[in-house]
């Protein structure tokens, strides 16, 4: 990289950083004009990417992120390890849009790609891998094919154990969907089990976060579903005072968690 092009890459970041992100995609669209398809191209591609994901211009992000990969598949070759992380964002895009038979193209495409670069001798990328088998089973969950969720999942789940250990974030993440997935095939007694386990590893590893007032929601919900309701509203409670405590209260996972605990003290009153 020539000292002008960075340069020009940290003027389009500056501008971009302090807010001027009009000004940084009319520079990032001149440069782009004028540099012939090579990884200055592509490093100017994934800036521009970066400006319009802030602008919310989803239509032109899909155009510019499968230019990448263009880009990266011809200058590199189909399996080269920059074209997952592309593909990967994809998936996103289009899961953001709802659209998961797309999603699950594109990361099926993404995780075919690591599982290649891995079996050539790049064990340093499974904990990626790991993390878009997560995002494939979620698209496979979204599809209500949960034979295929569950299998990813646990591949996924084996990975974060065997790397990171039982109180890694990406095993309550692991733990946290397989709770889902038996909820929807009706296994409440196996569900409630999985949501525990990813409710305690987050209380343990974060404490008072976000991440931890939403596990412990989808657990009190498990237990709502097994007929548990004192456990139920006692978990909503606790999840509710996280939300409050960091001032999240009004979020859309707090006010769908409130809404869950009302139904489960309806069902109490019901039931007595």
């Amino acid at each position: 990289m020539t000292l002008s092009f960075r340069n020009t890459l940290n003027t389009i970041k500056y501008e971009f950083e302090s807010g001027n992100v009009e000004t940084a995609e009319l520079l990032c669209r001149r440069e782009l004009n004028n540099t012939p398809v090579s990884g200055r191209y592509i490093l100017l591609l994934d800036l521009y990417g970066s400006i319009l994901k802030e602008k919310a211009d989803y239509g032109r992000l899909v155009e510019v992120w499968e230019k990448q990969l263009e880009c990266i598949e011809k200058l590199f070759g189909k399996n080269h390890v920059h074209s997952a992380s592309v593909l990967h964002n994809l998936s996103l895009l289009y899961s953001f849009r709802k659209d998961y038979a797309a999603a699950l193209k594109y990361c099926g495409q993404a995780v075919a790609v690591l599982r290649k670069n891995i079996s050539d001798g790049k064990p340093e990328l499974v904990l990626k891998l790991a993390d878009f088998l997560v995002s494939l089973s979620m698209y496979h969950y979204e599809l209500s094919q949960y034979g295929e969720a569950e299998a990813l999942i646990r591949e996924a789940l084996s990975v974060y154990l065997s790397e990171q250990g039982e109180d890694s974030f990406g095993a309550s993440t692991c733990y946290n969907n397989l709770g889902r997935i038996y909820e929807n095939l009706n296994e409440t007694k196996k569900a409630v089990q999985y949501h525990a386990q990813a409710a305690d590893i987050r209380k343990r590893t974060l404490g008072v976060h976000s991440e931890t007032a939403f596990c412990l929601g989808n657990y009190a919900t498990a237990l709502a579903s097994d007929g548990n309701f004192d456990e139920a509203v006692r978990n909503f409670d606790e999840a509710l005072s996280i939300y409050a405590e960091l001032g999240l209260e009004n979020s859309k996972n707090a006010r769908a968690f409130s809404a869950n605990k009302d139904v489960c003290l309806q069902a109490k009153e019901h039931k007595g």
